[in-house]
């Protein structure tokens, strides 16, 4: 794995999406809730006010237009953040934002971590892995440090089908990846033929 090198004084770790961070504490006081609901699996689901957000900082939200973020009902930890655009969209449009948040995390993200993408071209459906610089490094001095690194985030993004055809909603959901099916890491998956894993450097039109 080749990794596009790492500056511990430029940024903090950690994905964002909408200018949230995934993992950091979610205080509701900094945010306008809409509605707070628990779902399946012991979460809270909280719909945010995004117009609230308006003003306080530059980030990927500027795409999206309705936004939801989860924390465990025993934690504020944000566990995952989902962002879609409202609807209406053609795949033309869909597309063009598309690789435009590829290149906006490639921009914002590739020196810090190693990104790969698993896309599906046909369904406009993409997979975007970060992994944290030395991932796969053990210390010998210490070897319970692998279990103070930070996990591999997913980012999911996704323009699904409307009830007209010609219509298409974007949807984005940010999330830690869960390392099942014997602890493989995405790329050491069944890697048939939709599951071709790339080196992210920018989409095709």
């Amino acid at each position: 794995m080749v990794y596009w090198g790492y500056n511990l004084g430029v940024m903090n770790k950690g994905i964002e999406l909408c200018g949230i961070k995934l993992g950091d504490t979610f205080d509701e006081n900094k945010f306008k809730l809409i509605k707070k609901e628990p779902i399946p699996g012991g979460d809270y689901m909280c719909s945010i006010d995004k117009s609230f957000l308006k003003g306080r900082m530059v980030s990927s939200s500027t795409y999206f237009k309705n936004l939801n973020v989860f924390h465990s009902m025993g934690s504020k930890e944000i566990s995952m953040i989902h962002a879609d655009n409202g609807g209406g969209y053609s795949r033309k449009d869909c597309l063009e934002i598309i690789n435009e948040l590829n290149d906006y995390y490639l921009d914002k993200y590739g020196d810090h971590y190693d990104m790969y993408v698993q896309d599906n071209e046909k369904t406009l459906c993409y997979f975007y892995y970060f992994y944290p610089p030395n991932y796969n490094v053990i210390s010998f001095d210490d070897p319970k440090s692998s279990e103070l690194k930070e996990p591999i985030t997913t980012l999911w993004l996704l323009a699904s089908q409307e009830k007209f055809q010609e219509y298409k909603t974007l949807e984005a959901m940010l999330w830690y990846y869960q390392e099942d099916e014997d602890d493989k890491t995405p790329e050491e998956l069944d890697n048939t033929k939709e599951k071709t894993f790339l080196k992210v450097a920018g989409l095709r039109q």
